[in-house]
């Protein structure tokens, strides 16, 4: 778990500018998450299927309301 997140955290540092915002709102999701009770690799998982197309990335309501619609269909719980 410490891994992943750490990983996670540092990527905003080592990556270009465009993508930092990714993983900001990524990182977020994953840690709204977990503080509901769901795993690091569960959340991690599902983070990385969400379509940035498909939401608003900078609306984290829509992201964690992705994120928890494919937590849910996959059963997780």
């Amino acid at each position: 778990k410490s891994a992943a997140r750490l990983i996670l955290e540092l990527g905003d540092k080592l990556i270009a500018p465009a993508a930092a915002q990714a993983s900001r709102w990524q990182t977020n999701v994953i840690d709204a998450l977990v503080s509901l009770g769901w795993s690091t690799k569960d959340a991690t998982s599902v983070v990385g299927r969400i379509d940035e197309k498909s939401i608003d990335v900078d609306d984290a309501g829509a992201a964690l309301r992705a994120a928890l619609a494919m937590l849910d269909k996959s059963g997780r719980s």
